[in-house]
């Protein structure tokens, strides 16, 4: 499957889940003809502002909310999926 190949943090086992993943979930959306949309940009989605679009600096994952400059307080989930619908471009 394109895009998906071995890289540093991952296995064969994970690579493979996550292949059978998106094949199962594009297979569902179009039986249920709604829409499926892939992220295009970069993989900085929490820690990007959702509001300014400024990249912090790198936290660690128990860190789940973070103070912007701009004066928001973005919690990391929910931050990442703004960015990731932005990304993906219009509906």
């Amino acid at each position: 499957m394109l895009g998906f190949g071995p890289s540093p943090t991952s296995s064969p086992t994970s690579d493979l889940g996550l292949a059978v993943f998106a094949v199962l979930s594009d297979g569902h959306t179009k039986a249920q003809k709604s829409l499926s949309r892939k992220q295009k940009g970069s993989a900085r989605t929490t820690r990007r502002c959702s509001v300014w679009g400024v990249v912090g600096d790198a936290k660690p994952l128990h860190v789940r909310t973070w103070p912007c400059a701009c004066g928001a307080v973005h919690g990391r989930d929910l931050n990442a999926a703004v960015n990731i619908l932005a990304e993906s471009g219009p509906q």
